[in-house]
Parts: structure tokens; C-alpha cells; sequence
């Protein structure tokens, strides 16, 4: 068994883009331990057993204990079969590199949700001239296989799907009343519990005279869903409240000014080899905090 339990285990780290030391972290043992699990020397049984598969399933839902003991191409069919599942139905229908960027992005769903989700208080800048702020009260969660952002506020609300792809936080939003495509690219956070994301916000519209914008984006952690109704749905319409305050013309009192110091730079960056416009970049200055 131990031979074939390691040959399944370097398949299985490959699905789902882990590493040993992620898994002796996840499990709380030494990495040497899973190494020799990985050299095929031993295999883990009991406790270790039980939370290898915890840590397999949380990061490709479906996976069991009884799959470990598949032979190789039964095995190698269950995983294809599980990833595809928890891709979801964009990468399979849309096919194409950003959509298996996609993909990807959302196999850190595991370890990046706990620290992402939650209510949070957008900021960016009402025109190109950064001569006002606009406040969106935002929610962040995971909705099965996927990271959802909801923006309420401003001339329109916006909805769409957190990507976690390299170094970098990507979102793709879009809305009914406004019809085009927001992309937002963001630093991520270093600190288990956020408490503010800077970036940049680009809206290409149908409309060419309203497209395209580009401006500062900062998103600050309010607080942690509590998982109750009755805390967390008063909590959300105060929030919106206060987003709407700050929208205000003398709302700019309400805005941190750690939050307007993020928002007080120009969008500029090379032009590409053939010419058009800049490219955006998020300043390496602006780092998540």
C-alpha cells in the first residue's frame, strides 16, 4: 500500500496545488513524516489519516478516504472527475486561457476564503479627476466553488467572482443597469486578517463615451460575518447607511485618511510594444495591509 498511497498522494498534491509543507502544516506534523509518505516508505493510518482526507476534501470537495485505495488510473479519473466539479461549469463551457485562469484561481478557494470573507467598505474616486469618493458598503464570500463580491452603492450596484491567481486579488464585476465589465486588480493581504486592499478599478461600458474609466481602489475590512441573521443583516444596512453618508458632499470627513492617501495617485505605466493605452499596474508601493 505505501508505494501506491504515495504514488496517489503526488497525483493528488498536483490537483490541487499543494505542497508537502503544506500538507505537514495542515496536518501538524513534521514535513519529514510526509516525506517518507511521499517516498512511498510509509503510509499514514488513523488520526493522520483522517485529517489528510479532511485537508483533500477541503480543497477538492468530494474526495474520500476510499478513494486513496483507487489503483492509478481509477484514481486519476476520480480527481479529473472531482476538479472539473469544483471548476464549475465557466471552465468546461468557456474555454480559453483567462477561463482556466479562472479555474485555477478558484483551487485556493480553501486557504483563501477565511481570510477574505466578510464585510468591507470600498473607497474609490467619483470621476477621473479623483474629486470625489465613493463608498460602497461590500460583501465578500465563498459560494461553493467560487468567491463572490457584492458593491452597494454609488450610480449602480455590482456583483461578480473574486479571483486569487499569483500575487495579486482579481475581481470581475458587472451589473443590469450599467452594461459593461468591471475588473478590479488588487495587492493581496500578508496578515491572516486583513485590513485594507489597494489596487485599481477599470469599468469598460457598451457605451464608449463612459468607457473606459480607470481609477484608485481601496477596500477596507469592516468585520467577520457572525453567521446569524440577526446580527448579520443589521449590521450590512448600517453599513450601506454609512456608505451612503459618506456620498455625501461633505461625506470626505468620514473617509480615513489612510484610505485617501491610498487613493491619491495617478493610474499610469508603460505603453504596450504596438502602442494604445497604458497599461494598469498596481503600485508595488501600495501594499495590502
Amino acid at each position: 500500500m505505501p508505494t501506491s498511497f504515495a504514488r496517489n498522494l503526488k497525483a493528488l498534491l498536483d490537483t490541487i496545488d499543494a505542497s508537502r509543507a503544506d500538507v505537514a502544516t495542515a496536518l501538524g506534523v513534521d514535513p519529514s513524516v510526509v516525506r517518507r509518505w511521499a517516498l512511498g516508505s510509509t503510509a499514514p493510518r488513523g488520526a493522520n489519516m483522517a485529517r489528510l482526507t479532511a485537508f483533500a476534501a477541503g480543497r477538492l470537495p468530494g474526495f474520500s478516504a476510499a478513494d486513496w485505495s483507487l489503483d492509478g488510473p481509477a484514481f486519476d479519473a476520480r480527481r479529473a472527475a472531482l476538479r472539473v466539479a469544483a471548476d464549475g461549469p465557466m471552465a468546461d463551457t468557456l474555454p480559453g486561457p483567462a477561463f482556466r485562469a479562472f479555474a485555477a484561481g478558484r483551487r485556493n478557494l480553501a486557504r483563501e476564503a477565511p481570510i477574505y470573507e466578510g464585510f468591507w467598505m470600498a473607497y474609490g474616486s467619483a470621476s477621473l479627476g479623483g474629486a470625489a469618493i465613493v463608498a460602497r458598503a461590500t460583501r465578500i464570500w465563498r459560494d461553493g466553488h467560487r468567491m463572490r463580491i457584492l458593491l452597494v452603492g454609488g450610480d449602480f450596484d455590482t456583483e461578480g467572482e473574486v479571483i486569487f491567481a499569483g500575487p495579486r486579488i482579481y475581481c470581475l464585476t458587472d451589473s443590469a443597469r450599467a452594461p459593461g465589465l468591471g475588473f478590479h486588480v488588487l495587492n493581496p493581504s500578508p496578515r491572516a486578517t486583513p485590513d485594507m486592499l489597494v489596487g485599481v478599478t477599470t469599468f469598460v461600458a457598451l457605451d464608449p463615451e463612459q468607457s473606459p474609466t480607470a481609477a484608485p481602489l481601496a477596500i477596507v475590512f469592516e468585520r467577520r460575518f457572525a453567521g446569524d441573521g440577526d446580527i448579520d443583516a443589521p449590521a450590512w444596512r448600517a453599513l450601506v447607511d454609512r456608505a451612503a453618508r459618506i456620498r455625501q458632499p461633505d461625506g470626505a470627513t468620514l473617509v480615513p485618511e489612510r484610505v485617501l492617501r491610498a487613493l491619491d495617485y495617478r493610474i499610469e505605466g508603460p505603453r504596450g510594444r504596438a502602442g494604445g493605452e497604458p497599461v494598469l499596474r498596481v503600485p508595488a508601493s501600495l501594499a495590502g495591509e
